[in-house]
């Protein structure tokens, strides 16, 4: 049960990623349409796809740490029962 929230929290963020490219891209689009200037859509972009990436590697940084704290607790478990 665990691994099946585990495995859908990291498909939302995949999906969260996706969809924010994608506004990224309509925004910097938009504001090339409003401006006529290239200056705002490439630091829209920019500053869109930093903030997508910091975001989603956080979360996934976060799920790694869940991970590797549920196997060592298993680990040390498994050694406590062996004694």
């Amino acid at each position: 049960m665990q691994k099946f929230f585990i495995s859908s929290f990291a498909m939302l963020i995949n999906i969260g990623v996706v969809v924010g490219a994608i506004f990224v891209v309509i925004g910097a689009i938009s504001a090339f349409a409003q401006t006529g200037n290239l200056f705002a859509p490439i630091a829209m972009l920019g500053v869109g796809f930093v903030g997508i990436v910091g975001g989603a590697g956080t979360l996934y940084v976060l799920l790694g740490i869940y991970d590797s704290t549920r196997a060592t607790y298993e680990l040390l478990a498994e050694q406590a029962r062996q004694k």
